[in-house]
């Protein structure tokens, strides 16, 4: 399975996927969630955002890490606004 959960991030965790598109599989869209609790998987995340990468990438993990770029840019800018 393409997913994983990293964390904490200044207090967020970060539940990311990436599944196969294309005709032949062999192309990857990364989704991300942002949440506020830990959580078990992807599937069962309470996201407070959520995120997708812009376009599609080689592999699963690159797809997963675009994702989560956009998710890490959004917690800095929730940190910037908070000071």
């Amino acid at each position: 399975m393409n997913e994983r959960v990293v964390g904490p991030i200044k207090g967020y965790y970060i539940a990311s996927y990436a599944c196969e598109m294309g005709e032949l599989g062999d192309r990857y869209l990364g989704f991300a969630k942002l949440c506020l609790a830990r959580p078990e998987d992807y599937w069962q995340a309470r996201a407070c955002a959520k995120f997708s990468s812009e376009h599609l990438a080689d592999s699963p993990e690159h797809a997963m890490e675009t994702a989560e770029t956009r998710a890490r840019m959004q917690i800095a800018n929730m940190s910037a606004h908070a000071r």
